[in-house]
């Protein structure tokens, strides 16, 4: 069995904010490190998707599970696998990295483009999703690919600047591409659930590793650092009802420190879950986030962290157990006893 009660009924709970007497800690122990590819290897190790899929097995065989963690496969086309899925050329930059180069010039040719879910690389992503299916029941669960923001996609499609500029220079246009990559996502998502559905199965988990008991994944517009509140709130939160109305346990991965000026926006989302907060390079100590922590909580919200397992005990005491779940990025079997003696849990 992949998922024990006691995890089943303690995630469900931190998805409800119901009342918790401990919080919720994810551990993954034995996870052995990426090899360092160069060249052609690296289209390989991204597109062979045979190899792929023995290296989940592979991975998943040694990795140890502790408190709420289970065994997952996030199907991994990098953050902008879905810029790929419509058609923009993908460069592998190492065995962790994969990105995106635009494919048109202006929005116009974006607008004008018979733009569709299409080409090797969205054979690719059904290719590994299927694959990742066929072997996963009672294995370990499979996520979504980076289904993405409807900015992040846009920028990925024809530029991070000139899709700034047009916000302010063409804004009407830009609400109209914000449809159309919205009808995209839900349209990708939707397939998606197919092949979920095909293998009878649903999608439990997004690439946190956060199972959840119906449809779920982290919703994102790492673009939106940014853009101020009042664009946010005209370019991104209409797509995001949307997509929040699509999953049965949405999350937001709130991605840096100048992202936080949305933070109200998305709190008054009576429908969004949860909300990861990742304050991003040079700002990861918790302490300094738990006035951000004490608000999401507040609202009703349950929140995400990655976090050192030293941090777990003092942040907790400071804001309570109540819808907090910790991804620990340095778990040991002797970190883990201290959390559980001083916390309890399992």
């Amino acid at each position: 069995m992949i998922l024990s009660d006691s995890t089943r009924n303690h995630l469900t709970a931190w998805w409800d904010h119901a009342d918790l007497d401990r919080p919720c800690v994810l551990a993954t122990l034995d996870t052995p490190p990426l090899p360092e590819l160069k060249g052609e290897a690296l289209e390989t190790w991204w597109m062979d998707i045979p190899a792929r899929l023995d290296r989940v097995k592979d991975i998943i065989k040694v990795q140890r599970y502790r408190g709420e963690a289970v065994p997952y496969q996030y199907v991994d086309y990098g953050a902008s696998a879905m810029a790929g899925a419509l058609g923009c050329p993908m460069e592998f930059v190492d065995a962790d990295t994969i990105w995106a180069d635009p494919r048109f010039e202006d929005i116009e040719d974006v607008l004008e483009a018979d733009i569709a879910l299409k080409g090797l690389f969205w054979e690719k992503l059904e290719a590994l999703t299927r694959g990742s299916l066929a072997f996963s029941k009672d294995h370990h669960f499979v996520s979504y690919f980076a289904l993405g923001g409807v900015t992040d996609t846009a920028a990925a499609l024809y530029g991070t600047e000139n899709l700034l500029m047009d916000m302010v220079a063409e804004p009407e246009s830009v609400e109209e591409l914000m449809t159309r990559m919205a009808d995209l996502w839900l349209e990708a998502k939707g397939k998606v659930d197919q092949w979920f559905s095909e293998a009878g199965q649903a999608c439990h988990i997004g690439w946190c590793g956060v199972w959840a008991p119906g449809t779920t994944f982290p919703l994102q517009e790492d673009f939106s650092y940014m853009i101020s509140n009042e664009m946010y709130r005209r370019f991104c939160a209409p797509s995001l009802e949307r997509f929040i109305a699509a999953l049965d346990y949405p999350m937001y991965h709130l991605d840096g420190v100048d992202a936080l000026k949305h933070l109200d926006t998305l709190i008054g989302m009576p429908d969004l879950r949860a909300i990861q907060w990742q304050p991003g390079a040079g700002h990861e100590d918790l302490e300094q986030w738990i006035p951000i922590l004490q608000k999401i909580l507040a609202a009703g919200k349950s929140v995400q962290v990655y976090a050192r397992a030293e941090e777990v005990v003092p942040i907790t005491r400071a804001v309570g157990p109540t819808g907090m779940a910790y991804v620990l990025v340095d778990a040991t079997e002797a970190s883990l006893e201290t959390i559980e003696t001083q916390l309890g849990g399992k």
